[in-house]
């Protein structure tokens, strides 16, 4: 199965805890860190660039003046009466 990686929550993470829930009881955890990432610019074969702040909103910014990212937040639900993390 092939996982959108993009910033923001994926689709797949929210499917599976759905499932989860609906077989029985789910007590989790939201752990919330920042973590450093590597400055680095990419681009892809489909033109796009990865490497810049993007704040999850799909926003098309056209000017040179996008700063470089160098954070990045990171949300994980991790289950309390189980063996899985998201």
């Amino acid at each position: 199965m092939v996982v959108d990686g993009k910033p923001g929550f994926t689709k797949e993470a929210f499917e599976t805890i759905k499932n989860k829930v609906l077989d029985s009881k789910v007590y989790c955890s939201l752990t919330v860190d920042e973590m450093s990432v590597k400055r680095h610019i990419e681009i892809d074969t489909q033109q796009n660039m990865y490497g810049y702040i993007n704040l999850g909103t799909d926003c098309n910014y056209d000017n040179d003046e996008i700063p470089v990212a160098k954070n990045a937040l990171v949300f994980m639900v991790i289950c309390m009466n189980g063996y899985w993390k998201h």
